[in-house]
């Protein structure tokens, strides 16, 4: 927990005298460092792992290839593995400025970087990939494309579970069902019997906090309309009608 910010000189002298005992005491006392997430933790040990861990960030599967080509030149920057001896590889960030360390690339970049390092090499052959929020810190433009991009990657065989809290990126989700890009089954009652060739590649689920914990409730799915997106549209109309009664009362 971080502690409360100083209010009075008071305040901030008192804190300062404990960050000057807490730093004399860091060479005596053991430092705790608490643990990762578990897929940060997974991803990190890839990284700093023996170099025939790294074996397969080098083999590049033919299934992604030109898809992530094609977003890394919308992205305007590549990620790459830069070799160093005696170390482990780092990531890098390779743009028409140059060349630079991911720490010092936009946050686009380093939130996008692990997604397009496993699709690269597939880890081995996996055939799932989970992610948490793949909007964070996108323009809305480029939140339409990373959509469109990982429905690109789910009809190139590979599984993705996500989630969500961007009205753009669903949109662009629904735009490819109507698409066909995620076509729905034409007899749902029988989608279990269905061949696996025409099931739907969607499943939609809205989480909901209940009275002990938090509960999913499958939505369902229309080739016209898609998934369902009124918890958005509910905001988006809210947000219009105040803007309109602010606008009135000032015009």
């Amino acid at each position: 927990m971080y502690p409360p910010i100083p209010r009075t000189p008071r305040d901030i002298g008192l804190q300062g005298e404990r960050f000057r005992r807490g730093s004399a005491a860091a060479g005596i006392r053991p430092i705790r460092i608490g643990s990762l997430p578990g897929v940060s933790a997974d991803f990190l040990s890839l990284l700093l792992g023996e170099e025939e861990h790294l074996q397969w960030m080098h083999d590049e599967d033919p299934r992604f290839g030109a898809l992530i080509e094609g977003l890394e030149k919308d992205l305007r920057a590549e990620t790459a593995l830069e070799q160093r001896a005696n170390s482990v590889p780092a990531v890098t960030a390779v743009t028409p400025e140059g060349t630079f360390p991911l720490s010092s690339a936009s946050s686009m970049l380093s939130e996008l970087a692990p997604i397009l390092l496993v699709l690269n090499g597939a880890l081995g052959g996996a055939d799932h990939l989970t992610i948490d929020e793949p909007e964070a810190h996108l323009h809305p433009a480029m939140q339409r494309r990373v959509a469109s991009f990982l429905v690109d990657v789910v009809n190139a065989g590979m599984g993705v579970t996500l989630t969500t809290h961007s009205d753009f990126f669903l949109g662009e989700i629904n735009n490819c069902i109507r698409a066909g890009r995620l076509a729905e089954p034409q007899a749902p009652l029988l989608r279990d019997q269905a061949p696996e060739s025409e099931r739907s590649r969607v499943c939609a689920l809205l989480f909901s906090r209940e009275d002990r914990g938090c509960a999913g409730w499958r939505l369902p799915l229309d080739p016209v309309a898609g998934i369902d997106e009124s918890t958005f549209t509910d905001v988006m109309e809210s947000l219009y009608d105040d803007s309109v009664k602010l606008i009135d009362e000032l015009v």
